[in-house]
């Protein structure tokens, strides 16, 4: 008897032993599941290698290229030169393109005299005389001036200097006097509008408006400031004042 109960103990021990070392449905499901995240992490660690290797020097290189070309192709787009950069202003009988040769700018207006002198004082080399006058008799209430460049080697003459800037206006003349002509590309003259001026040349670089004086100028610039042309439009006159400046 004693003896069976001893055989009996040990087949239950067996017993409970096998089924401890086998797996539950549940723990083989988390098994499996544990496996494939792995293997997926693993695909996922393979991926981002390869994603590494696209970013080789040769391809960022290549994408600097790229950024570098789109770049230069808006830089040449922006520095196209507008057709204005290069008018000839008509004024009374002066024809003007900037720069030329003072020599050149001939006509019934002439480089005002300083009172007390013989003649204008000479200019150094590389001096800039900017608001030089131009007069005619009679015409005192018109305002024209020219900036003078000595671009040689020894003291000249206003005469024997550049001309690299131009203005004139009639804003002070009275209406019962005939101002001189002016003609600027695309039909722009005396009495112009905002209007027109932006049909001809487009929007302007700058624009300053005076409530109090009731006029609006508009300013064009090229290369920041290698070419400037600025008019004044009064709001009932219109075009009072054309300035061009184009330094050498």
């Amino acid at each position: 008897m004693k003896k069976s109960l001893i055989s009996l103990l040990l087949c239950m021990t067996c017993v409970f032993t096998l089924a401890g070392c086998q797996s539950s449905p549940a723990e083989q499901a988390g098994t499996e599941k544990a496996a494939d995240t792995a293997a997926a992490a693993e695909e996922a660690s393979a991926e981002a290698s390869a994603g590494q290797e696209d970013s080789s020097p040769a391809a960022e290189q290549a994408q600097a290229g790229e950024t570098a070309e789109s770049s230069s192709a808006s830089a040449e787009a922006g520095a196209s030169v507008p057709a204005w950069t290069d008018m000839t202003i008509s004024f009374d009988d002066l024809t003007v393109t900037l720069p030329m040769s003072c020599s050149d700018l001939s006509g019934s207006w002439t480089i005002e005299v300083p009172e007390g002198a013989e003649a204008p004082a000479e200019l150094a080399p590389g001096e800039r005389r900017e608001g030089v006058r131009l007069v005619r008799e009679g015409q005192e209430d018109v305002y024209v001036y020219i900036d003078l460049l000595n671009m040689g080697d020894t003291a000249a003459p206003p005469g024997d200097c550049t001309v690299y800037g131009f203005s004139a206006e009639i804003t002070w003349l009275e209406e019962d006097d005939a101002a001189p002509s002016l003609t600027l590309s695309d039909g722009i003259t005396w009495g112009s509008r905002l209007e027109d001026l932006e049909a001809a040349y487009g929007k302007p670089a700058a624009e300053h408006r005076s409530g109090e004086q009731k006029y609006t100028s508009y300013t064009y610039a090229y290369n920041y400031t290698e070419v400037l042309l600025t008019f004044t439009v009064f709001d009932e006159k219109g075009l009072t004042a054309v300035s061009m400046v184009r330094t050498p």
